[in-house]
């Protein structure tokens, strides 16, 4: 027993976090489940989206969670295909009638191939249409926006149309969700569409581009960051790719998101990897309204795989990229936020995890300095993986180093106990714990609480009628600790 305890400290990955985290949720089944984006509602509340992954039946449902603005969960709903469908982007509806979402499908009664979507639910999450989109490969969406024009942008990649192996694709639709116009942009070789934003007239779309790829045994892994500049009509105005680390063969670099910035430029995240250096870095571009570049910059966070997924603007003063960093000895992740001020110094970087493997996919601004982050977690929640809302503030960090535990778990009271028994802790500040159970042979049991809790005292009650009698262990795996009291159950 002594060793299985002595084991499971030396395994914890202790929570990296800062008070910037107000709160942390997270929502979904015993199954995988996962969030890719967010949207504020009209309503002042919060709508995710993404799927839910059925091994059974080898299919992923359309999964829509809507809660308040503390995030606690009002209604959830999923939308069943005999295929995949994953929902990558969500945005309000422009007539106030719902939320109009874009992604990918492979329906089995059309075919094998990744289609292009959009559809579109109502207030409640109902199911209203869904149309499909794309050719006899590959074709898919990543991010929608509302247009200026009151209609929807959608962009993707298109592996059925275009120039080459893929193309960036924009396809513009109204609001019944039927197509204005659709445009590719690429090179011969192998490109991708990730994100648009409208910004003074003109729409700039990043991804990737293989333009500049050269024939050899690396060929195809050599990729810029692709930036189309076009105006609202979808004709081309100018084009750039950008180079963040490197400048050659098995250099791969990837815009994931772009946002405009209130001092009239724009700001690009993604992903860079140089050859003989880092596997992938997190990658950080700002550039003007011509194409021309400001700054670069390249952030290792976790020494291995490390991606910029979404950008937005930090209340007027500098730029905050989310994503998610991996720990190479035992290859999970941990979502994090990296602020750049608009000098591209960096400010501070903060993360968010636990054991398992976890990731921030999308940030928005919600109001003042308060921002809400959404993404995918296993380790917390209920199943494999779980949609996980994070409320978080753009306020100067606080350091914690070499800080002597303060944090204090309490015998369990009473103890011995049966059937229950109140589990007891007191936090010197506010930060992400995980309280849970364990048998005598080292074997987690039961979670009671996994998530950020606040400074002060906390009670919970563990009931388990199931179990028999004998002697538990209650664990509080905190920051800056790891702490077992002894528990016996008898019956």
């Amino acid at each position: 027993m002594l060793k299985s305890i002595i084991f499971l400290i030396l395994l914890v990955k202790y929570f990296a976090v800062a008070d910037n985290f107000i709160w942390s949720k997270t929502f979904g089944t015993e199954l995988s489940d996962g969030a890719r984006d967010i949207v504020i509602t009209d309503d002042n509340n919060f709508l995710m989206i993404g799927y839910s992954y059925n091994p059974n039946d080898l299919k992923t449902d359309l999964s829509l969670i809507k809660t308040d603005e503390d995030g606690n969960q009002l209604w959830l709903k999923k939308h069943e295909i005999d295929g995949w469908i994953f929902g990558n982007s969500v945005v309000n509806d422009i007539s106030n009638e719902g939320f109009t979402i874009s992604g990918r499908i492979i329906d089995r009664s059309l075919g094998s191939s990744f289609n292009l979507f959009i559809a579109h639910f109502d207030h409640e999450g109902n199911y209203d249409w869904l149309y499909q989109f794309g050719g006899e490969k590959n074709d898919f969406a990543e991010k929608i926006i509302k247009t200026s024009d009151n209609n929807y942008l959608v962009t993707g990649t298109t592996e059925s149309f275009g120039q080459g192996e893929g193309d960036l694709w924009l396809l513009k639709f109204d609001t019944y969700g039927d197509t204005l116009w659709t445009k590719t942009f690429g090179s011969p070789s192998s490109d991708l569409g990730y994100c648009t934003t409208e910004f003074n007239g003109f729409y700039y779309s990043t991804g990737s581009t293989a333009k500049f790829d050269t024939p050899g045994n690396s060929s195809g892994n050599n990729k810029e960051v692709a930036v189309f500049k076009t105006d609202l009509n979808g004709n081309l105005v100018s084009e750039n790719a950008y180079w963040v680390m490197g400048s050659g063969q098995i250099d791969y670099d990837t815009g994931y998101s772009i946002c405009s910035l209130s001092d009239g430029n724009l700001c690009i995240s993604g992903s860079t990897s140089k050859e003989g250096v880092d596997p992938m870095d997190i990658g950080v571009i700002k550039i003007d309204t011509d194409l021309n570049l400001i700054w670069k910059r390249n952030k290792e966070i976790g020494s291995f795989y490390d991606y910029g997924y979404t950008v937005c603007e930090a209340t007027e003063d500098g730029i905050l990229v989310a994503g998610s960093y991996n720990h190479p000895l035992n290859c999970t992740t941990d979502g994090y936020v990296l602020k750049y001020d608009l000098e591209g110094n960096e400010v501070y970087n903060v993360t968010l995890g636990g054991e398992g493997s976890d990731s921030f996919r999308s940030i928005k601004h919600i109001t003042d300095n308060q921002f809400i982050i959404t993404g995918f977690t296993n380790s917390f929640g209920n199943g494999a993986y779980d949609f996980w809302l994070v409320k978080y503030e753009d306020n100067p960090v606080k350091i914690y180093e070499n800080l002597p535990n303060t944090n204090k778990l309490k015998q369990n009271y009473p103890n011995p106990f049966n059937p229950e028994t109140n589990l007891r802790f007191e936090l010197e500040r506010t930060e992400m714990v995980r309280l849970s159970v364990f048998n005598d042979s080292g074997s987690e049991i039961d979670i009671i609480y996994s998530g950020i809790a606040t400074k002060g005292s906390h009670t919970f009650t563990w009931l388990n009628k199931d179990i028999s009698s004998g002697v538990y262990f209650c664990c509080l795996k905190s920051e800056s600790n790891v702490e077992f009291k002894k528990m016996i159950l008898m019956k």
